[in-house]
């Protein structure tokens, strides 16, 4: 079994599931899965705003596209409010997709870095 994370936000629960649904789609359509058998299975996890990661602030999309691309991701296509962002490394290619919004949650952007195999001090020193 593979594991698929995608990560997104929204100011009501409706528009943070149709903005998962977007970078899920988007995310399989780059990244595809080997065709499996078994159902597909779908969880969500909600962060509720106030608990927070530590040492990472917030930023918007963009300004987390310009720290990853420093780090060696390129943008390879974007679908509504979402990038989908690509760099090869060692183990072959890895990727994660970024909503373009004016701020992410930090939850947000924390998912983002561990679909991207970043860590948060590599992050916050290409900001």
């Amino acid at each position: 079994m593979s594991e698929v994370g995608t990560v997104s936000q929204g100011y009501t629960i409706e528009e943070a599931v149709a903005n998962l649904r977007e970078a899920t789609e988007l995310y399989l359509e780059e990244f595809p899965t080997p065709r499996v058998s078994t159902p597909i299975l779908t969880t969500f996890e909600a962060v509720l705003s106030g608990q927070r990661m530590p040492r990472l602030s917030r930023v918007s999309g963009e300004q987390a596209i310009r720290a990853l691309e420093k780090i060696g991701f390129r943008r390879v296509r974007q679908r509504g409010s979402h990038v989908v962002l690509k760099r090869q490394t060692p183990q072959g290619e890895v990727g994660c997709v970024v909503p373009m919004h004016r701020e992410l949650a930090i939850g947000t952007l924390h998912g983002i870095l561990k679909q991207a195999g970043v860590t948060q001090e590599q992050f916050i020193e290409n900001l």
